[in-house]
């Protein structure tokens, strides 16, 4: 890997959690586990973090895009009406098909 591509990435990352997700830089900073002095410094100033906060974002910027593909396939659960109405469904499907099978 190459640290000064992977901070193209990661600064186009940044701004689109930031405007999708985040709303602000202090709450991606919070999620990031850095201080939101690193993060303005990395995306205002362009200023090159160290090691350490890189790899810390780095890492916790893939796995908060991951959360998110997976909070977006996300399903609900069925209502509880819809899950009592397919219960009672399949009680009478099975009254009549012990009907069919008397008969």
């Amino acid at each position: 890997m190459i640290k000064e591509v992977e901070m193209i990435k990661m600064r186009k990352d940044i701004e689109y959690l930031i405007q999708n997700y985040f709303f602000s830089r202090s709450g991606l900073a919070k999620a990031l586990d850095i201080l939101p002095k690193v993060l303005r410094d990395f995306v205002v100033d362009n200023v090159t973090p160290q090691d350490a906060n890189f790899y810390k974002m780095h890492n916790k910027i893939k796995a908060i895009k991951e959360q998110i593909k997976e909070a977006e396939k996300y399903q609900p659960l069925e209502q509880p009406q819809n899950k009592k109405q397919n219960h009672e469904w399949l009680l009478m499907h099975e009254l009549l098909e012990k009907q069919n099978e008397q008969s």
